[in-house]
């Protein structure tokens, strides 16, 4: 969307590993990560500005570093780095070092917004930032629902937050209508489970607004297969299974062979109206798609 120019992507060793304030010795793996980059970059596995146009293209010149260097850095720093220049964001260098220097980033504990020193004209203004931040914090709330519930309905809250300011921006957004919707019923199951007040003042107010976000969503791509089958779901969770089952119908019509559908319809089938063999039928041409599409054994 002319967010990238091919400039971007050439860097200078010290733009990408840049030296800390201080090392300790034996050097650090920081220090080390930056002779070792010095060392590919000169062997052409790396671009850096002011080189020829030789070195071949993004994908090989990151998959060579990724194989020679991969005992000593993380080769998602360099994409994480490759990014950071071409969208005009800044990290802290002690945000940097962590993502280099943790083998397994968990992806509940991300680079927060205090780990980001700068963030540049050409993403200021967009709506991935809050939709991502919302994303995280909701998969955090939903972990957390079992063992701590009250810190997970202010990981939910503030996930609901991040959602609607990035709808602010981006209203039209299908996929952020859809988690915001998520967020809120996950919400209001969460204020059921402990009886909270909150939950039977505001049911109807948090309700709504799963289902206007839903329908939002339909009427922007109605023919959306995943969201028409997360709002029959929703339907069915609210007790409207005439209109779930409206919805079911729909999204197999829209596409008879769609095995999610198949396979929670088959459900509604068995647990609401007691047609186990229709249930039976549905699971068995499930099983088949998706053998046929090499998804394994029956």
């Amino acid at each position: 969307h002319g967010f990238l120019d091919p400039n971007d992507l050439r860097f200078t060793p010290q733009e990408l590993f840049p030296l800390p304030p201080s090392c300790s010795d034996p050097p650090c793996d920081f220090c080390r990560a930056q002779e070792k980059l010095q060392h590919l970059q000169q062997d052409g596995f790396v671009s850096v500005a002011g080189s020829g146009g030789g070195g071949g293209g993004l994908k090989e010149r990151v998959l060579g570093f990724s194989r020679v260097f991969e005992k000593e850095a993380n080769a998602r720093l360099v994409l994480l780095l490759r990014l950071q220049k071409a969208l005009g964001l800044k990290f802290t260098p002690i945000a940097l070092r962590k993502f280099l220097c943790t083998p397994k980033l968990n992806y509940t504990l991300p680079i927060g917004p205090l780990d980001l020193g700068e963030m540049g004209e050409r993403i200021k203004h967009m709506n991935v930032v809050a939709h991502a931040e919302g994303w995280l914090q909701m998969m955090e709330g939903l972990q957390l629902r079992a063992k701590d519930a009250r810190s997970a309905i202010a990981l939910l809250k503030e996930s609901i937050e991040k959602f609607d300011e990035a709808l602010s921006t981006c209203s039209h957004s299908v996929v952020i209508l859809c988690d915001c919707a998520k967020a809120l019923l996950y919400l209001h199951q969460t204020l059921v489970k402990i009886n909270s007040k909150l939950a039977s003042d505001n049911a109807y107010l948090l309700l709504e607004r799963v289902n206007y976000y839903y329908q939002t969503a339909l009427q922007l791509e109605p023919g959306n297969l995943t969201t028409i089958l997360d709002y029959a779901r929703y339907l069915e969770k609210c007790g409207k299974l005439v209109e779930a089952e409206k919805h079911y119908l729909h999204a197999l019509e829209l596409d008879p062979n769609f095995e999610e559908g198949l396979v929670n319809y088959a459900n509604f089938l068995e647990y609401f109206k007691n047609q186990w063999n229709e249930a039976e039928k549905l699971l068995l041409r499930s099983a088949q798609i998706r053998q046929m599409r090499g998804g394994g054994d029956t």
